[in-house]
């Protein structure tokens, strides 16, 4: 993300198709379960506010072209960024509430994103299902977090409560689920791929 920039564009001929298809690296298969949910989740809400994007896992012969990458990393982790720039670095914070999304682009557009997640998370299932679709929805283009005052599944902050209940936002906040996205939040979202 830069220049403060609300979201970044997919590359027009992905944005026609509508459909970003990710591939889960070997090391988050002990995401597999929470992925194919989130995948779920995901494609729910983006039917129920009209966001004109819908994920799905690669096909065998896909996997190299996948535009999505997700891994599972023990805090630090590198991503291409493209040809001629150093491979970008971040890391994720060793509580395991946090995954992160990076992304590679050209002039054109993004080409690439990479989801991060927790490698040793102990949280149930439903939060990591949270976390996964949360970064889903940052893959698809959106960089920023939703309004503090309506925190929604891209609230920035989001803690597990109990086994099956996440709670997203601090001052103002609302218990999931069901995982729910405020017109807003969707709005933007409608406009990467618009």
């Amino acid at each position: 993300m830069s220049g403060g920039a609300q979201f970044t564009k997919w590359e027009e001929t992905v944005r026609n198709g509508g459909i970003l298809i990710y591939d889960v690296g070997s090391t988050a298969s002990g995401w597999s379960t929470a992925i194919s949910t989130a995948e779920t989740r995901f494609n729910a809400l983006s039917t129920a506010l009209s966001l004109k994007v819908k994920i799905r896992a690669a096909k065998p012969e896909e996997k190299a072209s996948a535009h999505i990458l997700v891994a599972a990393v023990n805090g630090s982790y590198t991503f291409d960024r493209g040809k001629s720039i150093p491979p970008g670095t971040g890391s994720l914070p060793a509580n395991g509430n946090k995954g992160a999304t990076e992304y590679k682009a050209t002039t054109d557009g993004l080409v690439r994103a990479y989801i991060f997640l927790p490698l040793n998370s102990k949280h149930g299932d439903f939060m990591k299902v949270v976390m996964a679709v949360h970064e889903f929805f940052h893959a698809s283009g959106l960089h920023e977090h939703s309004d503090l005052a309506k925190p929604d599944i891209m609230a920035e902050t989001m803690m597990p409560s109990g086994p099956d209940k996440v709670e997203a936002g601090v001052f103002n906040s609302r218990m999931m689920p069901p995982i729910w996205m405020s017109n807003e939040t969707g709005a933007k979202i409608a406009n990467c791929w618009s």
